[in-house]
């Protein structure tokens, strides 16, 4: 993802987990992080990590949080964006949950087999649900019980604080890449928050949350941008649009640090 688009970089490493069967709150996918962190960051003394650019996608940004707000890891206590060891980039996270994890159980209850959308969950073998969507249903839904709910509040804590950089989608239609028809076919669930948009998963709103979105604007030249572009897009994995500032998330993160 990011070895690519951050030629200026001395060194990338890139981690990947199983981020299927276990929700972001599993402490064994808490503790996989803190220990990748600490081994690729430079002065990393005891848990608390040293001086890194860390990048986080999706719900490896609750993963992160949720990892040090129950005390698995820390982060350097200085977080002014100028100074700082960590530089914390954030890519479409969903902060307040997902309503399309909460689309995806409803249908793996109440859909029969046979329909359009059943099927292709199977397809994906979604259905049972795995770990992993049912804790992303959304905060506000009646699918998120109040444990989840306490977690969310310590995870976006920790996202608040910490967060110099952060890049959220408002288009279901993104950039051209070979995954914009799963996100066009997501596009319904959009509608539940037209105002403020929604990237195919994440509403702008739940990426946002935590954060000042005021702070958010669709120019690449600022440091938390409100980007015209999808879910998959913020993983760099499409071409900027030359002509439009607000669909150029490579040239964002090129140009971020």
């Amino acid at each position: 993802m990011t070895g690519q688009a951050a030629p200026c970089c001395s060194s990338t490493k890139y981690v990947r987990w199983d981020t299927i069967n276990y929700g972001w709150n599993s402490s064994e996918l808490q503790l996989a992080f803190c220990d990748a962190a600490l081994q690729v960051s430079v002065g990393a003394v005891g848990r608390t990590i040293g001086n890194l650019i860390l990048v986080t996608h999706s719900m490896g940004n609750l993963i992160a949080a949720a990892a040090v707000a129950n005390n698995v890891c820390r982060f350097p206590d200085d977080n002014n964006p100028t100074t700082a060891a960590l530089s914390w980039v954030a890519l479409g996270g969903p902060m307040l949950g997902s309503w399309t994890a909460n689309f995806a159980i409803d249908q793996c209850k109440h859909e029969a087999k046979g329909g359009v959308i059943r099927d292709q969950l199977d397809a994906w073998d979604l259905c049972p649900i795995p770990e992993a969507i049912a804790s992303l249903v959304h905060e506000r839904s009646a699918d998120a019980d109040s444990t989840l709910k306490k977690n969310f509040a310590a995870a976006r804590a920790v996202y608040a604080k910490y967060v110099t950089h952060a890049a959220c989608g408002t288009s279901h239609d993104g950039l051209e890449s070979p995954h914009n028809l799963l996100y066009q076919a997501l596009e319904w669930i959009g509608q539940r928050n037209e105002t403020t948009g929604n990237d195919g998963v994440v509403d702008f709103e739940s990426c946002a949350a935590g954060l000042d979105e005021s702070r958010f604007v669709p120019d690449y030249t600022s440091r938390f941008y409100k980007a015209a572009v999808n879910h998959g897009d913020l993983s760099f994995n499409g071409d900027d649009d030359p002509e439009d500032v607000a669909r150029q998330p490579k040239k964002w993160f090129q140009c971020l640090l």
